[in-house]
């Protein structure tokens, strides 16, 4: 506390405690940044410069949404094929018999299913989790949710390729769905390291 008030009075803007944190910040930044990379398989010459930081709670949400869909569809195919609930002592056969007499209700079940799984699917396909840059070559490197549950897939772009998809649209996710070559990817740039890091990335002529 005496040294913080001696540094004020002196009209000093850093003490030695702001630098041993700012560089303990540092170094554990530093640290991740190179375990995911390692994890990702990518080379040293590429720099992280998007992190989203909660994308495990997210896989976990998409792989247990399929794992929850693929259940339901094959209790469904169950109980079509044997007329007989999956498990006679958690659910009544009357409860079966009503499904089996309105298949309409199986039907909607099989459809909101279907719309949660392509609902899911392309959200995931979009979602870039982290972006490495190779300043050699101009080349980005995007990080995705693998299909396969602790497994990622990666898709490689130039710079200076993404354009905005809906910029003139009205809807919320217009600054954050951009399209590279022909693929979709939603960006947020509050994740980026810096703006510029976010401005690289569009084509002249995008802002």
């Amino acid at each position: 506390m005496l040294s913080l008030l001696r540094c004020c009075r002196h009209g000093l803007s850093v003490t030695a405690g702001s630098k041993m944190f700012n560089r303990q910040l540092i170094t554990v930044s530093n640290k991740m940044e190179i375990l995911l990379k390692k994890a990702d398989n990518i080379p040293r010459d590429y720099n992280m410069i998007y992190r989203i930081t909660n994308h495990r709670s997210g896989a976990m949400m998409y792989h247990s949404l399929n794992f929850f869909i693929f259940t339901t569809v094959g209790a469904i195919g169950y109980i079509f094929y044997t007329g007989a609930s999956p498990d006679a002592s958690a659910i009544e056969d009357v409860h079966v018999d009503d499904l089996l007499k309105e298949p309409w209700k199986l039907g909607l079940i099989l459809f909101v299913s279907a719309a949660l799984l392509v609902m899911t699917t392309v959200v995931r396909g979009r979602y870039v989790i982290r972006i490495y840059h190779n300043e050699n070559t101009k080349t980005y490197r995007a990080i995705f949710i693998g299909k396969i549950p602790f497994t990622n897939e990666f898709y490689e772009f130039p710079q200076g390729q993404a354009i905005f998809v809906a910029k003139d649209s009205k809807f919320p996710w217009r600054n954050s769905l951009l399209k590279v070559n022909k693929k979709k990817i939603l960006l947020f740039e509050d994740n980026f390291k810096t703006h510029n890091d976010f401005y690289s990335l569009l084509k002249p002529g995008q802002l």
